[in-house]
């Protein structure tokens, strides 16, 4: 019984034996750092410090000033008495940058303008700003995508559009492999029309679809666009007069997380060249973001492994080329992701990564316990949320405007035959739009709620999903499922099921009193497709309204 009087004693001494430490652009890093008139003032001081800070400290950046580095968390808090990095003072948060601010040029000639002075040490660029829009790289063509007639295997393609005058060798190729793939590899040789490249494409391409050329100075020949040079670190700009406000990102990593019980509080993140915050440490626990900013990230805003318990929430993300929140495998287990607004996340082809998933807003598989709720979702290039994992929530969220850069996805999708206790309710599910654009389909495919191969064990409820290029919800070769309840409205198809071949039966799937409403005559609002006599086993369908105009 005194063991258990003296507990709270203890936590309660070590609470008032924990420090405030400030930092501001005009403090000096000699002081002493325990108030807000001796604040220390770099990054590099946080990182040297951090280390020797104990549970419950703060570390305190104050508002309305600009910090430029990459934080290294490298010290734990506990349960109870985290560590918090947060703010102090009045006006917005301080930002954390790892942005540089080019000002120096060189006129090159034909409106090419070079950094005079290397701008980075980083041997690729992901981010750029120009007058504070995120700006893509120079590509041939400038819109769109030339056409490959056949290729070998997944190492090169042949397209008649080329000649080998100009040369591409070195320069980046961006290929169309499939609806849902665009990937970027580099150009190793160029013999006529045949482009050779190191690496492997994610599937082998289907001849008739597109490709184009970036990452090279011979491409740039509109307003802003850019060539970032590997060897002298230089960038060149397209501008008919001398460029201003660039900013180009030169810090990789803006938070290496390396410790347990961490949170940020209040503070603005901007200009990551890959990820804003990165945890690739083992056995971490309860790291939070809190009322947070994440701007301008050159792959992804969040990427985290290996990371329990982890909690993001009334944050903003915007602007990331790739992801905005991905967490990785079952090492995230018990996560939430809560009341965020993720707005232009890989809305640019060829800046965003290779492979299935990429180019999307959240992104989290296998992970256990998941929690994805109030968060608003716009403009993604291709899925808005995309998550496997038992015991996932996926509840009250807006997704809007998705599938715009790549297509065959989702606002909301899921699959895996092994993950259980999925809910998908109260959802907003709107603007699918669709992108064919490099494929040899004319046909567009966005779906609201996508419920991919093989899965089970899902209740979908109480959504409203509308203005899809495709199908409201699409069930492929999924069984086991709960869907009740949800309003499915101007969809090319307001719902869909499709069984394929050497795919298992669909079984066991209750679907009743959902409304499926066409708004023209050209859209269906049921569409049941199998290539064997298994519908009747499908399941209950009972009680829901069907409705289109008559033609």
């Amino acid at each position: 019984m005194k063991t258990l009087f003296l507990l709270p004693f203890i936590i309660f001494s070590l609470a008032a034996n924990a420090t405030n430490y400030y930092f501001s652009v005009t403090g000096n890093d000699a002081n002493n750092g325990t108030s807000t008139s001796t604040p220390w003032q770099t990054i590099s001081k946080f990182n040297s410090v951090f280390s020797s800070r104990s549970p419950g400290d703060s570390l305190l950046f104050k508002r309305g000033d600009t910090f430029y580095g990459s934080i290294t968390i490298s010290r734990s808090g506990t349960s109870g008495l985290p560590i918090v990095i947060g703010a102090y003072g009045t006006g917005s948060k301080p930002v954390i940058t790892g942005f540089t601010t080019v000002s120096a040029w060189t006129n090159l000639g034909s409106n090419i303008w070079e950094s005079t002075a290397a701008v980075s040490t980083l041997a690729t660029c992901n981010m750029v700003t120009i007058n504070g829009v995120n700006t893509p790289m120079g590509r041939y063509p400038n819109t769109g995508y030339l056409t490959f007639q056949s290729h070998s295997g997944t190492t090169s393609i042949t397209s008649s559009s080329l000649t080998g005058t100009p040369n591409w060798t070195g320069a980046e190729v961006v290929v169309r492999t499939n609806q849902w793939t665009l990937d970027r590899l580099l150009i190793t040789a160029q013999s006529a029309g045949t482009l050779s490249y190191s690496g492997n494409l994610t599937y082998t391409p289907p001849d008739g679809f597109g490709y184009f050329i970036q990452n090279d100075s011979r491409t740039l020949d509109t307003a802003n666009e850019w060539y970032y040079n590997p060897s002298t670190k230089k960038i060149q700009i397209y501008s008919t007069s001398s460029p201003t406000n660039v900013q180009v990102a030169t810090q990789d990593v803006l938070v290496t997380v390396h410790g347990a019980y961490i949170t940020f509080d209040g503070l603005s993140f901007t200009g990551a060249n890959s990820n804003a915050f990165y945890n690739d440490a083992g056995g971490l626990t309860n790291l939070n973001i809190q009322n947070c900013s994440i701007l301008f990230s050159g792959i992804n805003a969040v990427d985290l492994s290996n990371e329990v318990n982890f909690k993001i929430e009334n944050s903003t993300i915007l602007n990331s080329n790739n992801i905005g929140i991905i967490l990785h495998d079952a090492s995230v287990p018990y996560a939430t992701i809560r009341n965020n607004t993720i707005q232009n996340t890989g809305i640019y082809p060829g800046m965003g990564q290779n492979g299935d998933k990429s180019y999307i807003g959240i992104n989290c598989q296998a992970n256990k316990g998941l929690i994805v709720e109030y968060n608003k979702i716009i403009n993604s290039g291709y899925g808005g949320i995309d998550f496997t994992g038992d015991s996932g929530l996926i509840k009250n969220n807006l997704i809007d405007t998705f599938c715009t850069i790549k297509q065959d996805g989702g606002g909301i999708y899921t699959q895996d035959s092994t993950n259980i206790y999925r809910i998908i309710i109260g959802n907003i599910v709107l603007n699918g739009i669709g992108a064919a654009e490099g494929t040899n389909s004319a046909n567009v495919f966005a779906n609201g709620i996508y419920l991919d191969d093989n899965t089970k064990g899902v209740e979908v409820s109480n959504n409203s999903v509308a203005n899809c290029a495709n199908t409201g919800i699409f069930l492929h070769n999924a069984n086991n499922l709960n869907i009740h309840d949800n309003t499915f409205y101007n969809n090319l198809n307001q719902f869909l099921t499709q069984c394929d071949p050497g795919q298992p039966t669909i079984t066991g799937c209750s679907i009743k009193n959902n409304i499926f409403l066409s708004k023209s005559a050209s859209q269906l609002a049921g569409y049941f497709v199998s290539t064997t006599t298994d519908i009747p086993s499908w399941g209950t369908l009972d009680s829901n309204y069907y409705a289109r105009p008559i033609d």
